[in-house]
């Protein structure tokens, strides 16, 4: 929306154009109060009130600052115009040839109107027209822009314009009329004055007007003053002579008193402003502790910061800030920094690359982020930075200063590469166990396979030497003889069961769905055909549905069932639990009894390969049950523990991932024997 400083010229344009048609229309019609606007005073003269037209028209074509070039050449040419006739004008009035620019329009009427002398053209009207078309023909031309010549140019029409106006408000004619000439008219004083306005706010952001439109002290200061200087002496002496005039008073006491009351009025307005600026000062006081209380606080932050910190300029990337944590980490102070640039401390190979990228910074909008760079410090020797850059712009939008944010990678770049090293050697070690475990593995099965049959065959020697012997064997002899193929048997169990151990490393899982009650309630069932009458309560668990390789989860089961039924066998009523539950990522089964326990000290030998707890005259076994149950267990992803005390029962728990999740499986109780 254009505003009102922006309309005047063309306001002041449209003035000038009516007046000249009205005055024009003042000649053609006889009507001397278009031509003079109050009975007695001197009529417009034709011509000035064509100039008038011609620079209103100029003025119109050439006040909006983006005025196309046509216009703008067409504004000139009227403006020109203008200052060929009042030139011409001039010329005459200093005795040169005589063209009568101001007799072309109603010669013969120019010497009946009424008027004591011919009207022509103001000499004063000539020479404020001149420095009208010469503020037009000046404006926005290059450096002459920068000279403020049309401001001059239009203080100079307003200032001749003010003076007659000035004239004719005290009645003193020699404000408004040179010598004998004819005077300025009243009505061509004011429109100079409003075409003078009109030039001065082409430009309003220059000259005196760019002064009063200013934000600032200078702005405030001539807003308030100016109007005062203008107005109040004009007013004073103007009821100064009216008072004289009625005879109020002497010329000497009005000259006083005009004095004093300018005195008065002009300390009162003075203290009135100064009052104002000292609450501006105070005002502007604080606004400056303010500052510098926030540039402190944000001066410290910077300077703490264990990040390094820096700031180049935007035209030769010199050095301007730099905090603490840069200073220690180059190993120059900030006097060693401050007004330098990359190329008086990195190698110029280094210098030009950095420079590249701050420029790439500079024409960017936003932040830049370098992974890497490898810098030589003057005394902590290389060093790796990740760096952050960005642009600061100023209120013009272009870049002034780059910003940029650097943190020493160094050390965690060493701990990659440490930890990278580690790694292999942990993946060649990995493999190398995995090998050593894969030839363990077979040897063991190997080893197990062999032995089979030389035990086997012992056993069946010994039965069949006690049968060859049977009738010349004392006691002592059969008891050997049993005692060897007891031992025989047991070491056929042990091969056996080292065997099943050694095929369940190798064996491939295959993961599907099991319905864990199920697999529970066939276990229990195979079971009672070892429970000689035994009277056991078994309680079965809700137990959920998990992810494993069936047949191996059945044995793990298996195992601990039939420990359960084992070490339950000195209690006249064995009560063997089985419950799950599950947690947010695994499901844990747990088989409780009430049997015989153990030391809970040695719980950590539970799951070893031949470790057992009880002597086989009071519990049969190989201790290959529970290490079975662990490797199955853990080749799931799972893991084992187990719970007891001599002579109160004990628990062995299992876990298994579970990706379900869900809420705890229940425990009913289900009786199955």
């Amino acid at each position: 929306m254009t505003s009102l400083i922006d309309r005047i010229p063309r306001l002041s344009a449209l003035w000038a154009i009516v007046a000249a048609i009205l005055v024009l229309l003042g000649w053609q019609v006889n009507l001397p109060l278009l031509r003079s606007a109050w009975p007695g005073l001197v009529s417009v003269n034709p011509m000035s009130a064509v100039c008038f037209a011609i620079a209103g028209a100029s003025l119109w074509m050439l006040a909006p600052a983006n005025a196309s070039p046509r216009a703008r050449l067409v504004g000139r040419v009227l403006a020109a115009l203008v200052l060929l006739v009042a030139g011409l004008k001039l010329i005459e009035l200093a005795g040169g040839f005589s063209p009568a620019v101001d007799r072309w329009l109603f010669a013969n009427k120019l010497t009946q109107a009424g008027e004591p002398r011919p009207n022509r053209m103001a000499p004063n009207t000539a020479i404020a027209l001149m420095a009208f078309a010469a503020a037009l023909l000046t404006l926005r031309i290059g450096a002459i822009r920068r000279a403020r010549l049309p401001q001059v140019f239009g203080l100079i029409t307003g200032a001749i314009a003010f003076a007659a106006l000035v004239g004719y408000s005290y009645g003193v004619g020699a404000f408004y009329g040179l010598t004998a000439q004819v005077p300025m008219s009243l009505i061509t004083a004011l429109t100079l004055l409003v075409l003078s306005a009109g030039a001065l706010h082409t430009e309003p952001d220059l000259g005196i007007l760019g002064i009063l439109r200013s934000p600032g002290t200078s702005g405030i200061l001539a807003r308030r003053f100016l109007p005062l200087a203008a107005g109040l002496p004009l007013l004073l002496g103007w009821l100064t002579i009216l008072a004289e005039r009625a005879g109020l008073f002497e010329p000497t006491f009005g000259l006083v008193l005009l004095v004093l009351s300018t005195i008065g009025i002009v300390s009162l307005v003075v203290w009135t402003v100064a009052r104002d600026f000292r609450a501006m000062d105070e005002a502007r006081i604080r606004a400056e502790a303010d500052i510098e209380d926030s540039r402190a606080f944000l001066d410290s932050i910077v300077e703490n910061l264990p990040s390094m910190v820096f700031v180049k300029d935007a035209q030769e990337l010199r050095f301007v800030r730099f905090n603490r944590a840069g200073e220690n980490l180059l190993g120059y102070s900030s006097g060693d920094l401050l007004g330098k640039n990359d190329y008086d401390f990195f190698p110029k190979e280094q210098a030009d690359a950095f420079t590249q990228k701050d420029r790439e910074v500079l024409y960017g909008t936003e932040i830049v982020d370098i992974p890497e760079e490898v810098i030589q410090t003057r005394t902590n020797g290389e060093r790796i930075l990740h760096t952050r850059k960005v642009p600061v712009l100023g209120a013009d939008g272009r870049p002034r200063f780059l910003l940029g944010i650097s943190v020493d990678i160094t050390e965690r770049k060493r701990a990659e590469s440490h930890i990278v090293a580690l790694n292999e050697g942990l993946r060649a070690r990995t493999q190398e166990l995995e090998t050593a475990n894969r030839e363990l593995e077979a040897f063991s099965y190997s080893v197990s396979h062999d032995l089979r049959a030389p035990v086997r065959h012992i056993d069946g020697f010994v039965d069949l030497l006690a049968k060859h012997l049977s009738a010349t064997l004392d006691d002592e002899g059969r008891r050997l003889l049993q005692t060897i193929s007891k031992s025989a048997r047991k070491m056929g169990a042990l091969i056996d069961d080292l065997l099943a151990f050694s095929r369940m490393g190798r064996a491939e899982i295959r993961k599907s769905t099991v319905m864990l009650n199920a697999v529970a309630g066939e276990v229990v069932r195979e079971l009672r055909a070892d429970m000689n009458g035994r009277q056991i309560e078994w309680v079965i668990g809700d137990l959920p549905p998990v992810q494993a390789d069936p047949a191996m989860l059945r044995l793990a089961l298996t195992n601990l069932l039939a420990n359960a039924v084992k070490y339950t066998r000195t209690r006249p009523l064995a009560r063997i639990e089985l419950s799950a539950t599950r947690g947010e990522d695994e499901v844990v089964v747990t088989v409780s009894d009430n049997g015989v326990g153990f030391d809970p000290a040695f719980a950590q030998n539970l799951f070893g390969v031949f470790q057992r707890l009880h002597r086989d005259e009071e519990f049969e076994g190989t201790g290959i049950g529970l290490a079975n149950v662990r490797r199955i267990i853990n080749r799931h992803g799972g893991r084992t523990w187990g719970h007891g005390a001599p002579d109160r029962g004990a628990s062995f728990s299992f876990s298994l991932p579970d990706n379900a999740g869900g809420a705890d499986g229940g425990s009913q109780t289900n009786p199955l024997g």
